[in-house]
């Protein structure tokens, strides 16, 4: 479901030991052109706001994680053919907090 999704992807930020506002610098950091704010995520994490495309592959970008897991609608087409995620898509953590 949606809130398992947004769940997981609370929990993978808080397993970085990540406050909302230091995801959030390393998203900005990430991606200069990025909507997301602490509010922003806030409202994504309490089911309050979707997660678009854009924003699934900037937090999946930073917590090292396919995007797909955040919301997996907007990266399988109809046939479930998986969309490639961007080349670009390598973690902004501190290899002190990637989990790989």
């Amino acid at each position: 479901s949606d809130v398992y999704k947004r769940q997981y992807q609370r929990r993978v930020r808080g397993a970085h030991k990540l406050s909302q506002k230091e995801f959030v610098k390393l998203i900005k950091e990430r991606f200069p052109q990025t909507t997301m704010s602490q509010s922003t995520l806030s409202r994504i994490e309490n089911n309050r706001r979707l997660v678009d495309a854009k924003l699934a592959t900037e937090i999946g970008t930073v917590l090292n994680i396919d995007p797909a897991i955040i919301v997996p609608s907007f990266f399988f087409t109809s046939d479930d053919e998986f969309i490639k995620r961007p080349s670009n898509s390598t973690s902004s953590l501190p290899s002190s907090q990637r989990t790989t």
